[in-house]
């Protein structure tokens, strides 16, 4: 394999939601981070809108365009860290909501945008619908991303780490109620030989001063489980994930393949 540069950064906090397929009222999550999910992290850093929070037409499609052009701009790898407690992915947490909400006729008979929650309770508060539902988080989990530029990359790992470290809009893991709890810690890895290496050779900074420890085997090394879209070295399973986006716009998102690696 050849020799290319990674981005690696941290994710840590006490709750996160990594979006899966959600049908109907239950929003599940995915145990660890989503494609999708980073680059949305990277596209909020770098002050890129969705193209659903914006009216303009000319300037959704230039959204989408930005959007398309991160997703098919980056190959990504997660490393999943056990905490002190064995827990590898972190623990299941469901939240049971009630959500106010103007029924679809309402919305259609209106004939008025509906783009931000604002505008949906708008509406006389005796319109309303209540929605239920289920969400799930995870908690307390500990994660490390590795990301490397494709050919047709529209920004350099360099400005993306730079961003991270100095975001234009509030980063958080997944929803909006999930804060990170531990500054990222961008940083580049040059020249190594996959993103197993890449792992290998991360620099970040301890954690034993803030209380965060990790759970280790009899031989002293950390367990960790470790999922990239290429095929490197051993691996134990192949798995495919609906993770990929296709267009922000329309919310859409194409299967993706990962490659596990038990540690």
């Amino acid at each position: 394999m050849p020799e290319r540069d990674y981005l690696l950064f941290q994710l840590y906090g006490p709750l996160a939601s990594w979006g899966d397929i959600a049908v109907g009222e239950y929003r599940p999550s995915y145990e660890r981070p989503s494609k999708s999910a980073i680059l949305g992290l990277l596209a909020a850093a770098l002050g890129i809108k969705r193209p659903n929070t914006v009216e303009s037409e000319p300037e959704r499609a230039n959204l989408e365009a930005h959007h398309a052009a991160l997703a098919q701009g980056y190959g990504m790898s997660v490393e999943c860290w056990a905490l002190a407690d064995g827990v590898v992915l972190g623990g299941l947490l469901r939240d049971f909501h009630t959500v106010q909400r103007p029924p679809a006729a309402l919305v259609k008979k209106s004939k008025r945008p509906i783009i931000t929650r604002r505008d949906e309770l708008a509406f006389p508060s005796c319109e309303l619908a209540t929605t239920l539902s289920s969400r799930d988080y995870r908690t307390d989990a500990y994660y490390r991303v590795a990301l490397w530029a494709k050919e047709d990359a529209p920004i350099p790992l360099k400005k993306l780490a730079e961003k991270l470290a100095a975001p234009d809009f509030v980063l958080y893991l997944g929803r909006k109620s999930c804060p990170l709890a531990l500054p990222l810690d961008a940083h580049l890895v040059n020249k190594t030989a996959g993103w197993n290496d890449a792992f290998d050779h991360a620099d970040f900074k301890p954690l034993d001063s803030l209380g965060i420890t990790f759970a280790k085997r009899k031989d002293g090394t950390p367990i960790r489980i470790r999922y990239g879209e290429t095929s490197e070295g051993d691996h134990l399973l192949q798995v495919s994930r609906r993770d990929q986006p296709l267009s922000r716009t329309r919310w859409q998102f194409d299967t993706r393949t990962e490659y596990q690696r038990v540690l």
